[in-house]
């Protein structure tokens, strides 16, 4: 579903908008519990929003934690682009081994509580919508990556941000959400 930091509604689903990046998000996870991501991981994702012609897609890893106790989900981090991966303007294709490394140096510096969560990508279109490539590479991701219980994956839009939840044997839904005030945190 679309996320409207707003509130707003399109095509019957809420949505969530980017203009306000110093909010966080939180989607509501398909068997309870919340996705949510900080503002740090917001901000870092706007400066890719591809507002030019020219801007490639960019894209990279989730990484944060589960909550004890919670069906909690919560992303203190993202990797970004690097100069290994691969940018067009419409597709994008992250290198493993250098996004990995950042990935095991956020488990060892947290005490072992920040793991891999999912992917991230940026979109050239207002309202991003997967193409068949994302939802094949998220297919594949889910048979082939270790993770905790699921995988989440964000399409950065240009004027949204929509949200999936991955599960072995579930499939892939789409998650809504809200904007929370950063001083919620």
């Amino acid at each position: 579903m679309h996320m409207s930091l707003a509130g707003a509604q399109f095509a019957g689903r809420p949505k969530t908008t980017i203009n306000r990046m110093d909010s966080y998000i939180t989607f509501t996870r398909f068997r309870g519990g919340r996705f949510q991501v900080l503002p740090a991981s917001c901000r870092r994702m706007h400066r890719f929003v591809q507002t030019s012609e020219e801007d490639p897609e960019a894209g990279g890893a989730l990484i944060g934690r589960y909550i004890s106790g919670t069906g909690d989900v919560v992303v203190d981090e993202i990797t970004v682009p690097l100069p290994s991966d691969e940018q067009t303007r419409k597709t994008f294709h992250r290198t493993q081994a250098s996004h990995q490394q950042k990935i095991e140096m956020a488990w060892m510096d947290s005490g072992h509580t920040q793991t891999y969560l999912g992917e991230w990508h940026t979109h050239p279109e207002a309202v991003p919508v997967p193409s068949e490539l994302d939802r094949l590479n998220w297919t594949e991701k889910l048979s082939r990556d270790r993770f905790g219980e699921s995988l989440f994956f964000l399409i950065i839009g240009t004027e949204r941000i929509r949200a999936w939840e991955g599960r072995p044997g579930s499939g892939i839904r789409e998650l809504s959400g809200k904007e929370q005030s950063a001083l919620l945190q």
